[in-house]
């Protein structure tokens, strides 16, 4: 082989390695990641994206773990069985759920916290456990399993109606429709801010520690939880999740509980 070409297989060799390089520099293993539809923390936007606070700190937390993020959105019961059969790796969800048990491996690291209240206008007393509900006109939203906890509730079906969604929720409560509206605290009170003259109350009765939830079909799981719990504890030491645990989530969630420093 002559000199010239062998100077062009080192030159196309070197650029090979100059493209590839890059690329694989920034390959990360990639973490298949369920949510579901739980405005204002995860939805699907108006161009079909993952969008909200809770996604934007699942990607932060995996990228500092070293991982990439696949996302889909799931209803929660497919999210139970894809994590049980290893269709997803990850879930920001839910702790100690017995459905899930001996499934998935759970961080310590607890990002939020989930409570389920019993909703209400002035004057109607307050509600503070599951057993409480039954006989009373109340306001599901459709599609929520309410994690089981109403299994063993005997509702009465001729007072017991669903709303939609959150905002349909609201319309209902502020035309009488119902005197207790189940649901999760953070989306009823980033919605009542379009209800201005709705005042509701409520306590909670049910309340549930958020974790980082990995399938144990993953082949390297609890080394999974254990950098994600890693790199939230980093990301929370620095304060780099700071302006999604407050600046983005103060303005929309403004009640007693929420800190507004």
């Amino acid at each position: 082989m002559t000199a010239a070409p062998v100077r062009r297989l080192i030159c196309f060799w070197l650029a090979g390695m100059l493209l590839a390089g890059p690329v694989a520099a920034k390959s990360l293993p990639e973490l298949r990641v369920g949510y579901i539809e739980f405005p204002p923390f995860n939805y699907t936007d108006e161009s079909g994206e993952p969008a909200g606070p809770w996604v934007d700190m699942t990607e932060a937390v995996a990228e500092m773990a070293g991982y990439a993020v696949k996302w889909k959105s799931l209803p929660i019961a497919r999210v139970y069985r894809y994590l049980a059969q290893g269709n997803i790796d990850l879930w920001l969800g839910v702790a100690d759920l017995p459905v899930l048990k001996d499934k998935v491996v759970e961080s310590a690291s607890s990002p939020m916290t989930i409570r389920l209240m019993a909703f209400h206008k002035k004057g109607v007393p307050d509600i503070t456990s599951v057993s409480e509900l039954e006989g009373k006109r109340l306001l599901l939203i459709a599609g929520f399993t309410y994690l089981n906890v109403l299994d063993n509730v005997d509702l009465d079906p001729e007072k017991t109606a669903a709303a939609p969604n959150h905002h349909a929720a609201l319309t209902m409560m502020q035309l009488g429709r119902a005197d207790y509206l189940l649901d999760y605290d953070e989306p009823v009170y980033a919605e009542q801010q379009k209800f201005p003259e709705l005042a509701l109350e409520g306590a909670p009765i049910y309340q549930l520690r958020g974790a980082f939830v990995v399938s144990r079909q993953h082949p390297d799981a609890q080394r999974v939880v254990d950098r994600l719990d890693a790199a939230y504890q980093s990301l929370i030491a620095s304060g780099q999740l700071r302006h999604l645990q407050h600046d983005r989530l103060a303005p929309l969630v403004e009640h007693p509980e929420t800190p507004e420093d």
